[in-house]
Protein backbone atom coordinates (compact mmCIF):
# COMPACT_ATOMS: atom_id res chain seq x y z
CA UNK A 1 0.00 0.00 0.00
CA UNK A 2 3.01 2.36 0.78
CA UNK A 3 2.60 6.11 2.34
CA UNK A 4 -0.46 7.73 2.64
CA UNK A 5 -1.20 11.49 3.25
CA UNK A 6 -3.27 12.08 6.75
CA UNK A 7 -6.29 14.57 6.70
CA UNK A 8 -5.08 15.73 9.97
CA UNK A 9 -8.24 18.23 10.40
CA UNK A 10 -9.97 15.18 11.06
CA UNK A 11 -10.08 15.32 14.46
CA UNK A 12 -11.45 18.46 14.42
CA UNK A 13 -15.04 17.61 11.95
CA UNK A 14 -18.04 18.03 14.25
CA UNK A 15 -19.22 14.72 13.03
CA UNK A 16 -15.43 12.70 13.86
CA UNK A 17 -15.21 14.42 17.58
CA UNK A 18 -18.85 12.81 18.48
CA UNK A 19 -17.98 9.62 17.50
CA UNK A 20 -16.96 7.19 20.22
CA UNK A 21 -13.13 6.20 20.15
CA UNK A 22 -13.72 2.30 19.41
CA UNK A 23 -15.23 3.98 16.40
CA UNK A 24 -12.72 6.26 15.25
CA UNK A 25 -10.44 3.30 15.68
CA UNK A 26 -12.34 1.85 12.97
CA UNK A 27 -12.60 4.50 10.65
CA UNK A 28 -8.62 5.00 11.23
CA UNK A 29 -7.89 1.53 10.23
CA UNK A 30 -10.46 1.24 7.63
CA UNK A 31 -7.96 4.33 5.79
CA UNK A 32 -5.22 2.78 6.42
CA UNK A 33 -6.54 -1.23 5.15
CA UNK A 34 -7.94 -0.05 2.03
CA UNK A 35 -6.62 -0.39 -1.27
CA UNK A 36 -5.16 1.95 -3.64
CA UNK A 37 -8.50 4.03 -4.41
CA UNK A 38 -10.12 3.38 -0.72
CA UNK A 39 -11.92 0.35 -1.54
CA UNK A 40 -11.85 -2.19 1.89
CA UNK A 41 -12.86 -5.34 1.87
CA UNK A 42 -14.92 -6.01 5.23
CA UNK A 43 -13.59 -7.77 7.73
CA UNK A 44 -14.66 -6.90 10.88
CA UNK A 45 -13.31 -9.62 13.48
CA UNK A 46 -9.89 -8.75 11.90
CA UNK A 47 -10.26 -5.04 12.58
CA UNK A 48 -11.61 -5.49 15.74
CA UNK A 49 -8.56 -8.24 16.42
CA UNK A 50 -6.04 -5.04 15.64
CA UNK A 51 -7.63 -2.00 16.87
CA UNK A 52 -8.41 -4.14 20.26
CA UNK A 53 -11.96 -2.93 20.25
CA UNK A 54 -15.73 -3.58 19.02
CA UNK A 55 -17.06 -0.58 17.28
CA UNK A 56 -20.66 0.08 16.39
CA UNK A 57 -20.57 -1.25 12.12
CA UNK A 58 -24.36 -1.38 12.29
CA UNK A 59 -24.31 2.22 13.13
CA UNK A 60 -20.72 3.57 11.76
CA UNK A 61 -21.88 4.15 8.43
CA UNK A 62 -24.97 6.29 8.69
CA UNK A 63 -22.14 8.31 11.17
CA UNK A 64 -19.26 8.92 9.20
CA UNK A 65 -20.84 12.13 7.08
CA UNK A 66 -21.10 10.07 4.22
CA UNK A 67 -17.33 9.37 3.73
CA UNK A 68 -18.01 5.89 3.45
CA UNK A 69 -20.65 3.99 1.18
CA UNK A 70 -21.60 0.58 0.69
CA UNK A 71 -20.98 -0.86 -3.17
CA UNK A 72 -23.10 -2.85 -4.28
CA UNK A 73 -20.69 -5.58 -4.10
CA UNK A 74 -20.39 -5.13 -0.62
CA UNK A 75 -17.30 -3.33 -0.73
CA UNK A 76 -16.71 -0.01 1.22
CA UNK A 77 -15.74 3.00 -0.53
CA UNK A 78 -13.74 5.62 1.34
CA UNK A 79 -15.52 8.51 -0.99
CA UNK A 80 -13.36 11.57 -0.94
CA UNK A 81 -9.93 9.21 -0.95
CA UNK A 82 -8.84 9.54 -4.13
CA UNK A 83 -9.15 13.39 -4.33
CA UNK A 84 -7.16 13.72 -1.07
CA UNK A 85 -4.33 11.09 -1.83
CA UNK A 86 -3.78 12.17 -5.75
CA UNK A 87 -5.71 14.86 -6.83
CA UNK A 88 -7.15 14.87 -10.25
CA UNK A 89 -6.25 11.95 -11.73
CA UNK A 90 -4.17 12.14 -15.36
CA UNK A 91 -3.62 8.71 -17.24
CA UNK A 92 -0.28 10.51 -18.58
CA UNK A 93 1.00 9.93 -14.99
CA UNK A 94 2.44 6.53 -14.26
CA UNK A 95 1.06 5.88 -10.97
CA UNK A 96 -1.90 7.23 -11.76
CA UNK A 97 -2.96 5.10 -14.60
CA UNK A 98 -2.44 1.86 -12.06
CA UNK A 99 -5.29 3.49 -9.45
CA UNK A 100 -7.52 4.45 -13.05
CA UNK A 101 -7.46 0.20 -13.66
CA UNK A 102 -7.95 -0.30 -10.20
CA UNK A 103 -10.85 2.29 -10.18
CA UNK A 104 -12.34 0.83 -13.38
CA UNK A 105 -12.15 -2.71 -11.56
CA UNK A 106 -14.36 -1.61 -9.13
CA UNK A 107 -16.88 0.37 -11.14
CA UNK A 108 -15.71 3.31 -9.86
CA UNK A 109 -13.38 5.27 -12.57
CA UNK A 110 -15.68 7.81 -14.37
CA UNK A 111 -17.47 8.52 -10.59
CA UNK A 112 -13.99 9.92 -9.55
CA UNK A 113 -12.83 11.58 -12.82
CA UNK A 114 -16.19 13.42 -12.58
CA UNK A 115 -15.53 14.07 -8.67
CA UNK A 116 -11.80 15.37 -9.33
CA UNK A 117 -13.19 17.90 -12.47
CA UNK A 118 -15.69 19.05 -10.12
CA UNK A 119 -13.52 20.12 -7.21
CA UNK A 120 -10.91 21.30 -10.32
CA UNK A 121 -14.02 23.63 -11.61
CA UNK A 122 -15.17 24.18 -7.91
CA UNK A 123 -11.37 25.92 -6.89
CA UNK A 124 -11.19 27.83 -10.29
CA UNK A 125 -14.67 29.49 -9.13
CA UNK A 126 -13.18 30.21 -5.89
CA UNK A 127 -10.64 32.29 -7.87
CA UNK A 128 -12.54 33.52 -9.95
CA UNK A 129 -14.60 35.31 -7.14
CA UNK A 130 -11.88 35.89 -5.05
CA UNK A 131 -10.90 38.11 -8.34
CA UNK A 132 -14.03 39.73 -8.58
CA UNK A 133 -14.33 40.60 -5.05
CA UNK A 134 -10.47 42.52 -5.58
CA UNK A 135 -11.90 44.61 -7.96
CA UNK A 136 -14.70 45.51 -5.48
CA UNK A 137 -12.42 46.46 -2.81
CA UNK A 138 -11.80 50.76 -2.76
CA UNK A 139 -8.98 52.13 -2.18
CA UNK A 140 -8.19 55.88 -1.39
CA UNK A 141 -6.88 57.90 -4.34
CA UNK A 142 -6.86 60.92 -2.35
CA UNK A 143 -8.54 62.23 0.73
CA UNK A 144 -12.01 61.23 1.09
CA UNK A 145 -12.34 59.64 -1.99
CA UNK A 146 -12.79 56.21 -2.91
CA UNK A 147 -12.49 54.23 -5.95
CA UNK A 148 -11.90 50.76 -6.89
CA UNK A 149 -8.99 49.55 -9.04
CA UNK A 150 -11.25 49.42 -12.26
CA UNK A 151 -13.00 52.61 -11.71
CA UNK A 152 -9.56 54.62 -11.13
CA UNK A 153 -8.75 53.01 -14.99
CA UNK A 154 -11.51 53.26 -16.63
CA UNK A 155 -11.40 57.26 -15.88
CA UNK A 156 -7.78 57.29 -17.19
CA UNK A 157 -9.07 55.14 -20.17
CA UNK A 158 -11.88 57.44 -20.58
CA UNK A 159 -10.69 60.92 -20.19
CA UNK A 160 -6.64 60.59 -19.71
CA UNK A 161 -5.07 61.07 -16.47
CA UNK A 162 -4.48 64.25 -16.15
CA UNK A 163 -8.50 65.10 -15.85
CA UNK A 164 -8.76 61.82 -13.77
CA UNK A 165 -6.21 63.52 -10.99
CA UNK A 166 -7.56 66.73 -11.35
CA UNK A 167 -11.29 65.38 -10.75
CA UNK A 168 -10.39 63.33 -8.31
CA UNK A 169 -8.38 66.18 -6.26
CA UNK A 170 -10.96 68.52 -6.59
CA UNK A 171 -13.43 66.27 -5.58
CA UNK A 172 -11.22 65.69 -2.42
CA UNK A 173 -11.41 69.23 -1.96
CA UNK A 174 -15.08 69.79 -2.55
CA UNK A 175 -15.69 66.78 0.06
CA UNK A 176 -13.20 67.81 3.04
CA UNK A 177 -14.92 71.29 3.27
CA UNK A 178 -18.52 70.61 2.47
CA UNK A 179 -18.86 67.49 4.35
CA UNK A 180 -21.13 66.01 1.38
CA UNK A 181 -21.11 62.28 1.36
CA UNK A 182 -21.90 60.35 -2.01
CA UNK A 183 -22.89 56.58 -2.35
CA UNK A 184 -20.36 56.77 -5.04
CA UNK A 185 -17.47 58.60 -5.62
CA UNK A 186 -17.12 57.41 -9.37
CA UNK A 187 -20.05 58.66 -10.18
CA UNK A 188 -19.90 61.71 -8.59
CA UNK A 189 -16.86 62.26 -10.86
CA UNK A 190 -18.98 61.62 -13.85
CA UNK A 191 -21.85 63.45 -12.70
CA UNK A 192 -20.12 66.97 -12.62
CA UNK A 193 -16.46 67.13 -11.63
CA UNK A 194 -14.84 65.95 -14.86
CA UNK A 195 -16.72 68.31 -16.99
CA UNK A 196 -16.02 71.24 -14.31
CA UNK A 197 -12.10 70.21 -14.49
CA UNK A 198 -12.31 69.53 -18.18
CA UNK A 199 -14.08 72.91 -19.01
CA UNK A 200 -16.20 70.63 -21.71
CA UNK A 201 -18.99 68.24 -21.75
CA UNK A 202 -18.33 64.69 -20.76
CA UNK A 203 -19.24 63.13 -23.94
CA UNK A 204 -16.85 65.32 -26.04
CA UNK A 205 -13.56 64.60 -23.47
CA UNK A 206 -14.64 61.33 -24.18
CA UNK A 207 -14.49 61.19 -27.79
CA UNK A 208 -11.52 63.72 -27.92
CA UNK A 209 -9.61 60.94 -25.41
CA UNK A 210 -10.71 57.92 -27.99
CA UNK A 211 -9.26 59.91 -30.61
CA UNK A 212 -5.65 60.97 -29.01
CA UNK A 213 -5.35 57.04 -28.14
CA UNK A 214 -6.37 55.80 -31.79
CA UNK A 215 -3.30 58.37 -33.11
CA UNK A 216 -1.24 57.53 -30.93
CA UNK A 217 -1.87 53.72 -31.96
CA UNK A 218 -1.41 54.78 -35.79
CA UNK A 219 1.77 56.29 -34.81
CA UNK A 220 3.19 53.17 -33.08
CA UNK A 221 2.19 51.14 -36.34
CA UNK A 222 3.79 53.68 -38.65
CA UNK A 223 6.96 53.56 -36.44
CA UNK A 224 6.81 49.46 -36.58
CA UNK A 225 6.03 49.36 -40.14
CA UNK A 226 9.47 51.77 -40.99
CA UNK A 227 11.64 49.54 -38.58
CA UNK A 228 10.39 46.40 -40.60
CA UNK A 229 10.93 48.13 -44.17
CA UNK A 230 14.00 49.71 -43.25
CA UNK A 231 17.31 48.55 -44.29
CA UNK A 232 20.14 48.44 -41.98
CA UNK A 233 23.47 50.29 -42.70
CA UNK A 234 25.94 47.71 -44.25
CA UNK A 235 28.53 47.12 -41.74
CA UNK A 236 31.31 49.24 -43.00
CA UNK A 237 29.38 52.59 -42.36
CA UNK A 238 28.66 51.35 -38.81
CA UNK A 239 32.64 50.71 -38.59
CA UNK A 240 32.97 54.29 -39.56
CA UNK A 241 30.68 56.12 -37.47
CA UNK A 242 32.13 53.97 -34.40
CA UNK A 243 35.80 55.39 -35.18
CA UNK A 244 34.62 58.96 -36.09
CA UNK A 245 32.68 58.82 -32.40
CA UNK A 246 35.91 57.82 -30.73
CA UNK A 247 37.99 60.56 -32.08
CA UNK A 248 35.57 63.15 -31.59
Amino acid sequence: MGKRFTDTDIWNKIWFMKLPIEDKCAIMYIKDACDNVGVWSPNTELAEYIIKAKPNWDTLLGSCNGNIEVLDNGKWFLTDFCDFQYGELNENCKPHKSYMRLLEKHGLLERVLLSSRKGMYTLQEKEKEKEKDKEKEKREYAPAVTLTEREYKQLVEDYGEEVAVLAIDKLSVYKMSSGKKYKSDYHALLNWVVEKVGGKDRDMLKAEQKMKREQAAERKKRVEEIKETRTPPPPEFTELVNKIGKVE
